[in-house]
């Protein structure tokens, strides 16, 4: 359940998800993940981001969100 709402009831959310391992960025690496958060954000029905992290396997996700596809393009 999310947010104590039952998966039955809960509106349908759309991710894109973004797998890299933990370390120190370059300027290309800070570059790209730029246009990559700027491109999401303009996509309609963006809600927001998270970034989590897996201590023991060292990657770390960037997870972008939306509420529908209705401007995505393949």
């Amino acid at each position: 359940m999310v947010n104590d709402v039952p998966p039955a009831e809960a509106p349908a959310l759309y991710s894109s998800t973004f797998t890299f391992a933990a370390g120190r960025y370059d300027d290309a690496f800070h570059a790209l993940d730029k246009v990559i958060a700027g491109a999401a954000k303009e996509i309609e029905g963006y809600l927001g981001e998270e970034t989590w992290e897996n201590p023991a396997t060292g990657l770390v996700s960037n997870v972008y969100y939306w509420d529908s596809m209705h401007d995505w393009k393949p």
